[in-house]
């Protein structure tokens, strides 16, 4: 199961920040 998430969704690395895919909604997408 660990696995899977680990495909899905990596540990965050040390020195490395998050995606801002993940952290914020992509900017492609329209705002209302």
């Amino acid at each position: 199961m660990k696995t899977t998430i680990n495909l899905h969704f990596p540990p965050p690395n040390p020195g490395r920040p998050l995606p801002s895919i993940l952290a914020a909604p992509s900017p492609s997408l329209p705002h209302p």
